[in-house]
């Protein structure tokens, strides 16, 4: 049996269903909405990651699902401290799951000053045997 694409590179799930992905080429404020999604099928949020290029202070986003976030420690959202640049990922996400219906929202929760902020949540399927 053919290796699934997750498999055949490592990964740690088993089907990616889809993506959340948002993008702004200036620095956005806080509060700014990078991208949404209605949810059309059932899903699990595995994983949040984004770069952003070099800004004055420290950069936060957060992920709404239905209007709350979905980490319960504010520590765990995607953080790119200070006036670094390049890759961040989030922490442990408490609020996983995703019912067809729910409104995801990719959110600016800390404007850094930094440009060229791209952010991408990545849906799994929620099925144990998906991929």
């Amino acid at each position: 049996m053919p290796l699934s694409s997750a498999e055949r590179l490592g990964l740690p799930f088993t089907a990616i269903q889809g993506f959340l992905t948002g993008f702004a080429t200036v620095s956005p404020n806080s509060g700014t909405v990078l991208g949404g999604m209605i949810a059309p099928t059932p899903a699990v949020i595995r994983y949040v990651v984004a770069a952003a290029a070099a800004g004055g202070t420290t950069t936060v986003l957060d992920v709404l699902l239905n209007g709350v976030s979905i980490w319960t420690n504010p520590n765990d959202r995607p953080t790119l401290t200070g006036t670094a640049s390049g890759r961040f990922a989030s922490g442990r996400i408490n609020r996983s799951a995703v019912h067809v219906g729910d409104i995801l929202e990719l959110v600016v929760a800390t404007a850094g000053n930094k440009a060229r902020l791209v952010a991408t949540v990545a849906l799994e399927d929620p099925s144990q045997r998906a991929g």
